[in-house]
Formats: C-alpha cells, structure tokens, sequence
C-alpha cells in the first residue's frame, strides 16, 4: 500500500498536483523531510515538516528539484502564494543580506508600515518558502530570537550556517 499524506485538508499520496497545478511531494534535505511544490522552474513551497508522519518516503522528481535548486538557486522563481501584505514582507525577506539579520519592526518599517510589526510577525511566520525566502534572518528588536515555523533549533542551524551567532535570548 502507498505511503499516505494529509495536506491541507486533501489525503494524497507521495506526490500529486495542487491548486497551482504544480508538483507537490517530500524530499530529503540534510536538516529533514520538507514538502516542496514546484512546477518546473518555479517554487510555489519549501516548508520542512517538524512532526514528519511515518511511511513518508521520498518523491524523485521533488528532490531533484530540490537538489537542483540547493546547487542553482538563481535558476529558479520564487512564487509564494500569499496576501498582497504577506509578498510585501516575503519580498522584503529576500533583501536581508547573508549572514545579517534584521528585527520585525526593520520589516514593518521597510514595507512602509511600522506599527504593523505583530502583522509582519505573522507573515514571516506564514512564509511557505523557508530557507530561500530567509524568515531565519529576523529576530525580535530587543534582540531575542523570536521564533520559527520550522523550529528554534533549525532556525539556529540555518543562523550559523550564515556565520551568525544566535542570540541567546528567546
């Protein structure tokens, strides 16, 4: 019997196509399982399943993809689906130079709303392309943390990957 998974309401098997008429299935990565949702050279996707379910077993074309997209990631569109805040902040994400880190408030102020930085919090929280769309990259402005819809742990990976130091404060 094929390994199952339920998404977003909707029971599929290891791969299927979405509403993007897309491509969506579960690839390997050196930190864990992620969903990707692609359509050739565009990334609708990128999310990393924190509590993975067993039986999950890797799409081959998925992790080509993502294979592909680790080695040439200019070859690639980013394609969030998103509100038209929510792409705001998710294209104001993709500005945080590597290896530097930026506070919500930054975001809130760079989108040309600076009292929405709860708002932003959400959208960063919201992005569906992590990693590549860097939502890591933002800490709170007292200099905390903050979190991660992947994880505290995999947001420190991805922080000093870059050559940043976590901060130690939640």
């Amino acid at each position: 019997m094929p390994s199952q998974l339920v998404h977003q309401g909707y029971l599929f098997h290891n791969h299927f196509m979405t509403s993007t008429g897309g491509h969506l299935g579960y690839c390997k990565t050196e930190w864990g399982w992620a969903l990707l949702e692609h359509d050739k050279d565009v990334i609708y996707q990128f999310e990393f399943e924190r509590h993975p379910k067993r039986g999950i077993k890797v799409d081959p074309v998925s992790q080509n993809v993502f294979e592909q997209l680790l080695k040439h990631p200019e070859r690639f569109k980013l394609q969030p689906q998103g509100t038209t805040f929510q792409k705001a902040v998710w294209q104001t994400l993709i500005k945080i130079p590597y290896g530097q880190t930026a506070s919500y408030a930054d975001i809130a102020r760079a989108i040309g709303k600076p009292k929405s930085f709860r708002a932003v919090g959400n959208a960063v929280g919201d992005n569906p392309i992590c990693l590549f769309i860097p939502c890591h990259r933002v800490i709170r402005s007292d200099g905390g943390l903050g979190g991660f819809s992947s994880g505290i742990d995999l947001k420190k990976i991805f922080m000093r990957r870059e050559g940043i130091t976590p901060p130690q404060k939640p």
